[in-house]
């Protein structure tokens, strides 16, 4: 029997103490606590099929699967390849290990699209900057918040260029980090398409806009080289307003409705549709250098023209003889000597009014072509009595008609 426990590989040793050395041994199971055992190999765990799972060595135990467990101990200074939630540590041992650094610039090399499960709303990260590269998408899904910065820490410095055209960010929404305000776009924003806005504040720089609700504008509203103001309600110009003869618009109004403010001051010509106003003209003062017309007008102040106030017959007064002159169409002369009537001087339609200033007789000396006077159809000088008037209207360059009282 003891040798067919030796034929079998096993052996009795002689004296109990002693070690028992044979060549395989298989048993179900050993008694007691084993701290006697040696030369047994435990360096390593297998999985079923005889994979190693966990290999113990003089650093500790290198795990190639998944690691699971309900706790870990120790400040996990020396934990490599996980998500770095508070960055990098400077140095890996030490107090240097609980000192981090986040590199500025996450650089998104391919497209990403945030997805956080149902769980959450918002994913996030560390790093103050997200850089997309040209053609690369970075999508937030719908209802979910992609939160950049999420320690706080800002950066300052200039951001590193990038090559290629950058790629795009496509969401529904953005807001700043506090989720109620504007985000910031320090550098500006290049808009191809609409822009659809509640309100604008600031400065607003483009070729074109269209609004659809009023513009309300504080301070001045400055514009250059437009060619035209296309207004269909009533515009208020509180100041006045001022007209030139723009280029392409030949100086011209065409009022559909009432024009009104405090001060017009127009130096180009002013029309309507046909040349005329459809409506009534409204004004404290305005000055006009080419022709007004239309169906109605209410001044409340006054009209002027080159030769001043259009509601009064200018005065120009002389002390001696005199010669009428063309600025003297539209005026009355307040004379004390002899006035002559010159010829070639005035044009059909100017008409100049002479009054008697003295207590004597005033000669007219007709020195046009022909002066008619109106009472007799006679013609030559005439004799204006003492404080007496009389108008000339001339119906071409040398030809005019005179009456008046006290004349003869």
């Amino acid at each position: 029997m003891s040798r067919a426990r030796e034929l079998a590989g096993f052996a009795t040793a002689t004296n109990p103490i002693q070690d028992l050395n044979v060549g395989v041994v298989t048993a179900i199971s050993f008694s007691g606590d084993g701290s006697s055992l040696t030369g047994i190999d435990a360096t390593s765990i297998k999985d079923g099929g005889g994979t190693v799972r966990a290999q113990a060595n003089t650093s500790g135990v290198v795990v190639t699967g998944i690691l699971t467990a309900t706790s870990l101990e120790g400040d996990g200074s020396a934990l490599t390849g996980l998500p770095a939630g508070l960055g990098t540590a400077v140095a890996a041992t030490g107090d240097g290990a609980n000192i981090y650094y986040t590199n500025q610039v996450l650089d998104l090399g391919s497209s990403l699209s945030v997805d956080v499960p149902a769980t959450a709303v918002v994913a996030y990260t560390q790093y103050p900057e997200i850089a997309v590269a040209s053609g690369v998408d970075l999508t937030i899904s719908d209802g979910d918040d992609f939160v950049s910065d999420i320690l706080g820490i800002g950066t300052t410095g200039a951001p590193s260029p990038l090559a290629g055209g950058g790629g795009r960010i496509r969401a529904d929404n953005f807001t700043d980090r506090g989720g109620s305000n504007a985000p910031t776009f320090p550098n500006g924003v290049n808009v191809t398409g609409v822009i659809t806005a509640t309100t604008f504040q600031g400065n607003v720089n483009g070729t074109t806009g269209t609004f659809s609700g009023d513009v309300s504008i504080g301070g001045t509203l400055t514009y250059e080289d437009v060619e035209r103001v296309d207004a269909t309600g009533l515009s208020t110009f509180r100041e006045g307003l001022n007209v030139g003869s723009p280029t392409g618009v030949g100086g011209t109004f065409n009022p559909q409705g009432d024009i009104s403010a405090g001060i017009g001051s127009f130096s180009g010509a002013i029309s309507g549709t046909t040349g005329t106003f459809s409506a009534a003209v409204s004004g404290t003062t305005g000055t006009f250098s080419a022709a007004v017309s239309g169906t109605t007008g209410t001044f409340s102040g006054a009209i002027t023209d080159s030769k001043g106030n259009v509601r009064s017959i200018i005065q120009n007064t002389q002390g001696s003889t005199y010669t009428l002159v063309a600025g003297d169409a539209g005026k009355h002369i307040l004379a004390s000597g002899t006035v002559t009537i010159p010829n070639s001087i005035f044009s059909a339609g100017d008409a100049v009014t002479i009054v008697n200033n003295t207590a004597g007789d005033l000669t007219l000396t007709a020195s046009v072509g022909t002066l008619y006077n109106t009472a007799d159809a006679s013609t030559g000088d005439r004799t204006l009595a003492t404080r007496g008037m009389a108008t000339i209207l001339f119906s071409s360059a040398t030809a005019a008609y005179i009456s008046g009282a006290g004349l003869s």
